[in-house]
């Protein structure tokens, strides 16, 4: 079947489109990968491992009613740092800085718990002798201090303490660096690859066409 013109159009407009789709496709996936890499630095829920010098123990009565215990604990004894022992849907209400907050018990296994912080949730799963710093009110410091110490059965054990501690500013390490310069020097390897591929095709079928007349 002779090579014509109408044909080397049509092959012509349909590599345009699939070098158009392909681009498109790149930039996003790149644009994907920007944003997956921010993420992983910053938002709210932000926590780090950190030492704490060991706190005070203290004992605070359940308010009555409902069908799980609330312990209300003062604001002068989170600062100081307390231990409770909770079970599953227990929860520790406290101030931090005079905003109300409060920790609630999600699941407890034989190796960890799941926790909820309010006011603005944050969920974390802890595993025994795991230790998290959070910062509750999206700043440049850690307010919160939490340890997962034991658990016994159904208890779980928690260190609880306010803290103000400056955020380190994280820095990528080289390993890190380069491995995103190789992620986004890829895709434009990827896309001037592609445009040669496309050229050399183009002028294949265009010789073919040539040749034809």
């Amino acid at each position: 079947m002779p090579f014509t013109k109408k044909m080397y159009n049509i092959y012509k407009h349909k590599l345009l489109r699939i070098f158009i789709f392909c681009l498109l496709f790149l930039v996003l996936l790149n644009t994907s990968m920007a944003v997956s890499y921010g993420s992983s630095f910053y938002g709210k829920g932000k926590y780090g491992i950190g030492y704490v010098t060991p706190t005070t123990s203290t004992t605070t009565t359940p308010s009555s009613g409902g069908s799980a215990p609330s312990f209300s604990v003062p604001e002068k004894k989170i600062q100081q740092g307390v231990e409770k022992i909770l079970q599953e849907n227990w929860q520790v209400s406290f101030k931090v800085d005079g905003v109300s907050h409060n920790i609630i018990v999600e699941k407890i296994t034989s190796n960890s718990a799941t926790i909820t912080i309010s006011s603005t949730p944050i969920t974390v799963t802890l595993y025994v002798g795991d230790e998290r710093k959070f910062n509750l009110n999206n700043d440049s410091f850690y307010d919160l201090y939490v340890k997962l110490n034991s658990i016994n059965g159904k208890n779980a054990n928690f260190t609880i303490k306010e803290i103000n501690e400056t955020i380190p500013v994280e820095t990528k390490t080289t390993a890190e660096t380069i491995k995103e310069e190789v992620d986004k020097n890829k895709y434009f390897v990827l896309i001037i690859a592609g445009i040669v591929i496309l050229a050399v095709i183009a002028v294949v079928l265009s010789m073919k066409h040539r040749k034809r007349k």
